[in-house]
């Protein structure tokens, strides 16, 4: 046996062996368990390697010394070569572009310098025969504290750890005072699989400040303070599951001297159903040391500079997670945070079986949003009773509680929306009702009147309606296709004629109707405008309109 093993911690690359036996010849065996594998995507690279015959000698060489230059943020590596082999002249060469070095003498040579944090691997190339070229390994800088200075910008860095990841950060402080540590992102998997811990001084032997030991955990908020001038963190993760995979958010943080007083604040969610949204009221108290203080959200990412009194954070979507911070506006390493707050869409929801009359005056470049649910187990349903709407102006209906369920109708009915009424089909027996706009013209700039009207109750429309239980029409987004769900109880032979405003024939069609299904019809021949759609069979007719738009 020349080798045996799963080379450095899984990675075979640089793994070399040479057969000494009478036939020339080596032989390679493996096996693996019932897990993960190449094959099923798990493990990674896929093996990359050649054989070939040994007419060679290699080099004999050493390279065990690294020396790190934390001041200049670089290294280099002192190799020691011994012999060279069969090649007059070898490469001392390198994988990161830093030039190589020519040996033609035994001797101790130095490979670099190479950038601090930067994987390097270091080869001795044998010109005449690529089997003799000698890889010595891949190395990397010795470990270099940060130097926070109290007086300049606060300090700020980011990480997105790997799988079989391990790393260090010792940041360091003039003086005697203490350093904070905010994330103000960032995410990591459960503490049976991935660790970060954060220490009281320059090594994992100080005291703990923090630790993870939960499940996957949103580091967004996470502060620790030290006693002292010096705060150590540290990560480990293991095969699987990782930020570099794609499974978690990138770490992001700051490092400051606190040498301030932080601000108080308190915080109060403010809903904004009709727009989706909530804000959030930030009442500054007190500000601390500082003159004035900075507000993030950690939604939005904005900053705003404000002072003692209320400020508004926000919009921000209804069921999206926030964090707000409030932040010394000289020093924000001084600072406090809220709670994560949320406002659920379920907040939202109106409950309609005592039937609701509503009305919306809509407005330049609107998007305005309203879910019901009858709140039994019988469907609802939205009848507009009046309601003038603009070219590109629309109002759009969802067969569930919010925008991810089946879009059962977009579009203006030509401007008219009177008579528009559809019933819920889901298991939640609810509608989400959205009104859109553009911003040239709208019924609050008075152009579209009336303002929009709709009653909305539990159970199915009439039949001479159209609802999703009876008759149902309605293009795509490119007007390519017109989608027809025919009534439940009809079931007969159906001619559609389709004609333009001045009541001549487009499009003809003949098909079968069974209750509840769905046709689609080709109408890529018609030209933007608006259309009656007259549908008839024996003892049932229906008009509808459509408009198609491209």
């Amino acid at each position: 046996v020349l080798f045996s093993g799963i080379g450095n911690g899984g990675d075979l690359t640089g793994v070399n062996a040479i057969s000494t036996n009478s036939d020339h010849a080596l032989t390679i065996t493996f096996t693996s368990n019932s897990g993960l594998s190449c094959a099923d995507g798990g493990v990674s690279p896929e093996w990359n390697y050649t054989v070939g015959c040994l007419d060679c000698i290699s080099a004999s060489a050493v390279a065990d010394t690294v020396i790190t230059d934390c001041d200049a943020q670089t290294f280099t590596v002192d190799v020691v070569i011994s012999a060279l082999g069969n090649d007059a002249e070898v490469e001392l060469a390198n994988n990161v572009g830093v030039g190589s070095t020519m040996v033609d003498a035994p001797g101790t040579y130095t490979a670099g310098p190479f950038p601090n944090d930067v994987p390097v691997e270091i080869t001795l190339v044998n010109d005449l025969n690529a089997l003799c070229t000698v890889n010595l390994g891949t190395f990397e800088s010795g470990f270099c504290p940060v130097n926070i200075a109290c007086d300049g910008p606060i300090y700020s860095d980011t990480y997105c750890y790997s799988d079989f990841d391990v790393k260090q950060w010792l940041y360091l402080r003039p003086g005697t005072g203490a350093l904070v540590i905010d994330f103000s992102a960032g995410s990591i998997e459960s503490a049976a699989f991935d660790h970060l811990r954060i220490y009281d001084g320059v090594d994992n032997t100080a005291p703990l400040l923090w630790q993870h030991t939960s499940g996957n955990f949103d580091l967004a908020g996470l502060q620790a303070v030290s006693t002292g001038p010096a705060l150590f963190m540290e990560m480990t993760a293991d095969y699987s599951v990782s930020c570099g995979a794609g499974s978690f958010v990138p770490w992001v943080w700051t490092v400051g001297c606190l040498d301030c007083t932080g601000p108080q604040a308190s915080y109060e969610v403010v809903p904004d159903c009709l727009h989706h949204s909530y804000s959030v009221e930030v009442n500054v108290t007190d500000l601390g040391s500082g003159t004035d203080v900075r507000i993030l959200d950690s939604w939005s990412g904005d900053t705003l500079t404000a002072g003692l009194g209320m400020s508004v954070v926000g919009p921000i979507p209804v069921g999206t997670q926030a964090i707000v911070t409030v932040m010394n506006g000289q020093n924000t390493a001084c600072r406090v945070s809220s709670p994560p707050l949320n406002y659920s869409s379920v907040n939202c929801v109106q409950v309609a079986c005592e039937t609701i009359s509503a009305e919306y005056c809509y407005a330049d470049a609107d998007t305005a949003w309203f879910i019901y649910t009858s709140g039994t187990n019988i469907p609802v349903t939205i009848t507009f009773t009046a309601g003038q709407l603009l070219p590109n102006d629309e109002v759009m209906l969802y067969n569930g509680i919010d925008t991810n369920a089946q879009l059962v109708f977009a579009g203006n009915l030509g401007g008219n929306v009177t008579g528009l009424a559809l019933s819920s089909s889901n298991p939640d027996n609810a509608l989400t009702l959205l009104i859109t706009s553009d911003a040239s013209g709208s019924c609050a700039t008075g152009e579209a009147t009336p303002a929009l009207q709709w009653a909305v109750g539990c159970g199915l429309v009439g039949k001479d309606e159209r609802t999703a239980a009876d008759l149902l029409l309605y293009t795509d987004a490119g007007s390519t296709a017109l989608n027809v769900r025919w009534p439940a109880s009809l079931r007969a032979d159906v001619v559609m004629d389709i004609c333009d405003i001045s009541g001549r024939l487009a499009v003809r069609e003949r098909c079968h109707a069974s209750g509840g299904s769905m046709n689609v019809f080709d109408i890529t021949r018609l030209a933007d405008g608006i259309y009656a759609v007259n549908f008839s069979a024996p003892g049932w007719s229906c008009t509808d309109r459509i408009r198609v738009l491209r």
